[in-house]
């Protein structure tokens, strides 16, 4: 195909170029396949590569494992995917903001706490000082799930900033 399609003989090179190295002919087959039958854009594909690679994730069948996944999600192009990208790397800011304030390794979270975590600053829009002021109400139950529920409450209450909270022993 690469020799009849200059947009695939495009799509193999610069695959090549991001991973350093000659495709091996399943990893070529997986790209090409990516763009021929599933009909995702070269500039998605190239796209969520490169982020990938740059991540140290250079394993092609994961990389398209998540561009199918992607795809039944509805992020369609590049531009999709770059829009994405921004929110997993923000994610993985409020992640890290998190386990500081917990004093643990961010990559430790599971992926239920991870969704919580995203909950919290985007659904919720609070910031590190609603989070901080959920984990001192804690006390000793100072883990994702615990907090989670706190700051739940204090979401359904239209509590905005730690001023907004009630001391404790108020109603909640």
């Amino acid at each position: 195909a690469s020799r009849t399609d200059p947009e695939v003989a495009l799509l193999i090179s610069e695959s090549q170029n991001l991973l350093g190295h000659m495709l091996s002919p399943a990893e070529s087959s997986r790209i090409v396949t990516l763009y021929v039958q599933d009909k995702l854009p070269i500039d998605m594909i190239l796209t969520v590569m490169a982020h990938f690679i740059a991540k140290g994730q250079r394993n092609v069948s994961y990389i398209e494992k998540v561009l199918i996944s992607w795809r039944e999600e509805g992020i369609c192009d590049g531009i999709a995917a770059e829009r994405h990208l921004g929110t997993l790397e923000k994610r993985e800011d409020y992640e890290a903001e998190v386990a500081k304030l917990l004093g643990v390794k961010p990559d430790g979270f599971t992926a239920g706490e991870r969704t919580l975590i995203a909950r919290w600053y985007e659904d919720f829009a609070f910031d590190a000082d609603m989070i901080e002021a959920a984990l001192l109400r804690a006390g000793e139950k100072n883990n994702v799930r615990y907090l989670s529920g706190i700051l739940k409450k204090w979401h359904a209450s239209g509590y905005k900033t730690p001023r907004d909270i009630p001391a404790e022993g108020e109603n909640l």
